[in-house]
C-alpha cells in the first residue's frame, strides 16, 4: 500500500472486504436478471469505487471494531 497500513484482522478477511466492495450484490443481482450487464465503463467505475472505498479503510484506527464477526 501506499502509505499507512489497512488494520484488518487478517489478510483473508482484508481481501472479503474488497471482494464485497467491489462485487456486493452484483452477482446475485445479475443471476436474477435484476440488473443488465455491466457496460465497460460500468467495471471500470466499480473496480476505481472499490479501490477508492478500500484504500479509505487504512484511515480506520485500530481501536475500531471493524469486523466483530471475524474474531
Amino acid at each position: 500500500m501506499e502509505s499507512g497500513a489497512l488494520v484488518a484482522p487478517s489478510a483473508r478477511v482484508a481481501a472479503d472486504w474488497f471482494l464485497n466492495l467491489l462485487i456486493g450484490d452484483l452477482q446475485i443481482r445479475r443471476v436474477i436478471h435484476s440488473l443488465p450487464v455491466p457496460s465497460d465503463k460500468d467495471v471500470r467505475s466499480r473496480v476505481v469505487a472499490a479501490i477508492s472505498a478500500f484504500k479509505a479503510l487504512r484511515h480506520m484506527t485500530a481501536t475500531i471494531d471493524l469486523c466483530p464477526f471475524h474474531a
